[in-house]
């Protein structure tokens, strides 16, 4: 939960930047060993490790600064790596709306940019567009004109 009663999915409203409350209970139906991550904007910002059963959860709370929009989840990590994420909870700051880094639009202007060659005529994928090319081209360049935006938006954030 954030704030004590938003859950994946949900958004909470801050009318400034401000600090969150994040609670984490993860519970087993088997004594199981790990980790809760708490992951902000793609990044780890907190960790607890710890024993998880059904008669005893291993809960964790962590209060978060937001200076601009984002949002927040919970992942479960066992001996094997990465075994559980919730959805995000949303954190909407100053009725901004939550914008991605630019090297995640970045990359998404690069795997455009590979479509585009790749299903070019001369493309290793080329053969399988013969009727059909521009109509793919004209979307594939949609999309990463609208990547290269949100890129750009990111920038002028400092993201």
């Amino acid at each position: 939960k954030v704030n004590r009663s938003a859950g994946p999915g949900d958004e909470v409203r801050l009318k400034q930047p401000g600090a969150v409350e994040v609670e984490v209970a993860w519970s087993s139906r088997q004594a199981v060993e790990g980790a809760i991550e708490i992951v902000q904007d793609g990044a780890v910002v907190a960790t607890r490790r710890g024993m998880a059963s059904a008669a005893a959860p291993l809960r964790f709370t962590a209060s978060l600064e937001f200076r601009r929009s984002g949002w927040v989840s919970a992942r479960r990590m066992g001996e094997g790596g990465h075994q559980s994420h919730t959805a995000a909870v949303f954190v909407n700051v100053g009725g901004r709306p939550v914008r991605a880094n630019s090297a995640d639009a970045d990359f998404y202007v690069r795997y455009l940019d590979n479509l585009l060659e790749k299903t070019s005529p001369s493309g290793v994928w080329g053969m399988y567009f013969q009727s059909e090319r521009e109509a793919a081209y004209a979307r594939y360049r949609k999309a990463r004109a609208i990547y290269e935006r949100i890129a750009a938006e990111a920038r002028e954030q400092g993201r």
